[in-house]
């Protein structure tokens, strides 16, 4: 099903606000699950160097909080925009 770009606009400002949220709250597990699922948002868009920064900054508080299976996942979607 192909999304409008306004459907796009929408589904990254709500994660924009879900990101403040869980940062605010200093909930880190769930501010790096934003970041994969903005990462893969931007990517399905054909946006890959938002959704590079995206998972790049998943990956590296994954890697910080010794995440390895989320770490994994995360790598994963980098190497495939390569």
């Amino acid at each position: 099903m192909h999304r409008s770009a306004a459907d796009h606009k929408q589904a990254s400002d709500l994660y924009g606000q879900a990101l403040s949220l869980a940062e605010s709250l200093g909930m880190r597990p769930l501010a790096a699950r934003i970041h994969l699922g903005l990462g893969l948002l931007h990517s399905r868009s054909g946006d890959p160097n938002k959704a590079r920064d995206n998972f790049t900054t998943g990956a590296s508080e994954f890697r910080d909080m010794g995440m390895a299976s989320w770490l994994f996942r995360a790598e994963a979607e980098v190497s495939r925009l390569q």
